[in-house]
């Protein structure tokens, strides 16, 4: 588990970078995908991201591991209760 974290960790990290470096969080992972309210699901090798856009400022909302299914559920029902989405695995 502590390798897949640190996999995470370095994808999380390298998505803040391309981020920073005025990247679309849409055009980062090949299946990332819009959602309501200036939203953006970042689907990572290794991790799912959820970020917010305001003009040119771009907010981390939330991140779950790929590798853990308990961890995903925990990640799409907590982002479906704070922010309204529908997210589904």
């Amino acid at each position: 588990m502590r390798n897949s974290n640190q996999k995470v960790k370095q994808e999380y990290e390298g998505i803040k970078k391309r981020i920073n470096e005025g990247v679309d969080p849409i055009d980062i992972g090949k299946k990332s995908t819009n959602l309501p309210g200036n939203k953006v699901l970042i689907k990572g090798a290794h991790g799912r991201y959820v970020v917010e856009i305001f003009g040119d400022q771009v907010n981390v909302l939330g991140m779950g591991a790929r590798g853990n299914n308990r961890n995903m559920q925990t990640f799409q029902n907590l982002m479906n209760e704070m922010y309204g989405l529908n997210l589904q695995y």
